[in-house]
């Protein structure tokens, strides 16, 4: 089928980023790239060079629910698929000719919705109206569980009937993983259906949970609009990278070639503890985006690190590593933020005393058990020792400044030295009166009263 090209669509992309030896630069050019569509943008399997190195953690394969073709028919998932059609059942009011109506929209659009998926073998193995039916299933179980935390108690009564409630604590990470996605038009097709034009909000409300707890943020929490957007993201995962990212644009587009040194290399990013050693306090952003990390100077040497607040625990771990793996998927045009981005917090993060400081001041909703295995699960995180040496530059540079400014910190270090702790106060105000007795003492011996 031809398909009209838009001059939008051949811009130019540069990104640049960072491996353990190199930086290294990657300039795409207007020829290099396809058009836009089922035919450059594609759901991929993760890089197996990403699983070699991960085989002991899973983080890649769901749990209890499989969505699409790629995990479809496993045998520790088939226990998920009679939710679906409970999940079908309710969305079609238990109506045979309202199922049959939902199946033949999705069929009317299977060509398009099949090409999606990279994987052609495994995908070929289902017929237009397998896929169709498939797909159908997977998207009533995801807009389900969306309503199910907008406050729909029957969502969770159904589950529990089927698989125990115990067992839904793995059902929502499992949407979140680059292998388990649904081509974002069939999910969107259920939600109109079913929402009209609350759909998006229930997405934007639902990624606002997943990342920052939030199921319904307030007013000044900026989040994702799909409505708004010129092109739909190409799966759940996706969207939820512009959620983290803050726009469909990469953060940074410049530099070509290869550069074999880096001035900015000397730049490390200090522990938390160690900054509120210099007077920088971290306090939260007002969105999920990592776009919102500033650096604040502030009067009387005190300064701020704004940071994105977000659900620490095991599966959202695991979600921050499929983002990285999408990211590094081929075609995917990015600037490996979140790959930066979970650097950066790895760098922060150097502690238990670290995660305490993040939890303290809201950055951290943590949920294990102790600050020590949070920070040994984001070590865990695996960034292939890559980092786009531009991501969050200016903000390193003025944390660098700042701390390297005797004129700043000077206030901070007198404090941390002298009032740390009650005995340091108590030490140095005896000091002064000692001093001050000493003065007088002085001052009436040259000076005797007659």
């Amino acid at each position: 089928m031809e398909k009209t090209i838009t001059t939008a669509q051949h811009n130019k992309f540069e990104k640049v980023f960072t491996t353990d030896h190199v930086d290294v630069a990657i300039a795409v050019k207007d020829e290099m790239l396809p058009p836009y569509g089922v035919q450059r943008r594609r759901i991929h399997r993760v890089p197996p060079q990403l699983r070699r190195r991960s085989e002991s953690r899973r983080e890649y394969d769901p749990t209890i629910v499989s969505l699409g073709p790629y995990h479809h028919g496993q045998p520790e998932l088939c226990a998920a698929e009679e939710v679906k059609h409970r999940f079908l059942y309710r969305l079609a009011s238990g109506s045979d000719a309202n199922k049959a109506s939902l199946h033949r929209m999705i069929l009317a659009q299977i060509g398009e919705l099949r090409a999606y998926y990279a994987d052609e073998d495994c995908v070929d193995r289902f017929s237009d109206g397998e896929l169709a039916t498939m797909m159908l299933l997977d998207a009533c179980l995801m807009v389900a569980l969306m309503e199910g935390l907008a406050g729909d108690s029957d969502v969770f009564l159904i589950w529990h009937q089927c698989l125990g409630i115990a067992t839904l604590h793995f059902a929502f990470p499992d949407l979140m993983l680059l292998e388990n996605q649904l081509p974002f038009p069939a999910l969107k097709l259920i939600l109109n259906l079913r929402r009209g034009k609350e759909g998006a909000g229930l997405i934007n409300s639902f990624l606002n949970w997943f990342l920052a707890g939030d199921f319904n943020p307030e007013g000044g929490k900026k989040g994702l609009e799909l409505e708004e957007e010129e092109e739909l993201p190409l799966h759940l995962l996706e969207a939820c990278h512009r959620m983290l990212v803050g726009s469909k644009s990469p953060i940074t587009k410049k530099i070509s070639g290869l550069k074999f040194t880096n001035p900015e290399r000397d730049i490390t990013i200090r522990s938390v503890m160690d900054l509120k050693s210099k007077g920088i306090e971290v306090t939260p952003s007002s969105s999920c985006s990592i776009r919102d990390i500033k650096f604040i100077p502030g009067a009387f040497q005190k300064a701020e690190l704004q940071l994105p607040r977000r659900v620490v625990w095991t599966h959202a771990l695991s979600t921050l590593s499929n983002v990285i793996a999408y990211e590094m998927s081929p075609g995917t045009v990015s600037g490996f933020e979140v790959l930066s981005y979970a650097n950066f917090m790895k760098a922060l993060t150097e502690s238990a005393e670290d995660a305490k400081e993040l939890q303290e001041q809201g950055i951290f909703v943590n949920r294990f058990q102790n600050q020590q295995q949070l920070v040994e699960e984001l070590r865990g995180v695996d960034t292939f020792g890559m980092d786009n040496s531009d991501i969050f530059r200016d903000v390193k540079v003025e944390i660098e400044e700042h701390c390297k400014s005797k004129a700043k910190t000077w206030m901070v270090d007198l404090i941390h030295t002298w009032f740390a702790t009650p005995w340091t106060v108590i030490a140095l105000f005896a000091a002064i009166i000692l001093l001050c007795l000493t003065l007088v003492q002085t001052y009436f011996t040259i000076n005797p009263i007659t």
